[in-house]
């Protein structure tokens, strides 16, 4: 039994990306802060063009992945890429 779903194909999804997930969570804690440190400076365009830079090459790294046939796990490596620019 799960706790959202008990659809096999789905957890066998979520578990192959799981280790990834949780190996981007201090990168998303870092780029979190220094947003609410540019926030509380009221430096909102900084955060816009520092998002903008990097979402680039992280739209780029997730659509190589998915052309390459990684699936999820392109995805979340494009996340990790977008996370770790922003940190």
């Amino acid at each position: 039994r799960s706790l959202f779903t008990s659809d096999a194909a789905t957890l066998q999804a979520a578990a192959s990306v799981w280790p990834l997930v949780v190996a981007t969570q201090p990168l998303n804690t870092l780029a979190f802060a220094f947003d609410g440190l540019l926030y509380g400076a009221r430096d909102f365009s900084f955060c816009a063009v520092g998002m903008l830079l990097a979402s680039l090459p992280a739209a780029a790294a997730m659509l190589l992945a998915l052309a390459a046939g990684y699936g999820l796990k392109g995805i979340w490596a494009g996340l990790a890429t977008l996370m770790l620019l922003r940190s």
